[in-house]
């Protein structure tokens, strides 16, 4: 919405891809995205945070199956934890990057999942 607002302000047209794009949200689920900004309020160091956090993330997951940056932070915070479960990490990852090709998010969690 920003975004647009933006373009508006400067004139600026915007192609029918970059307006989609402009105007997509995080979720469509209220519940999906109070689980998220839930998880996010927590401490990648303390592992049992870290382990809670993956858990409201998946529900949100499940919430709204669409919900890609849900998913990449499920991949940062399963590198953040002991085990450093990297192929989990990658997994969800890849998974962010499939639903969601245009997320930059999503991308950067793949990249970083590959540099471990």
């Amino acid at each position: 919405q920003l975004s647009r607002s933006i373009a508006v302000e400067l004139q600026a047209p915007l192609t029918s891809d970059e307006s989609r794009r402009a105007g997509k949200g995080l979720t469509e689920s209220f519940a999906a995205y109070q689980l998220y900004a839930q998880a996010g309020r927590m401490a990648r160091g303390d592992r049992s945070a870290n382990q809670r956090s993956v858990e409201l993330l998946k529900e949100a997951v499940k919430l709204d199956p669409r919900f890609s940056t849900a998913m990449a932070e499920i991949s940062y915070r399963k590198l953040f934890l002991p085990e450093g479960l990297t192929r989990e990490a990658f997994d969800w990852a890849q998974r962010a990057v499939e639903t969601d090709p245009d997320s930059g998010t999503a991308h950067y969690a793949l990249a970083v999942a590959w540099t471990r």
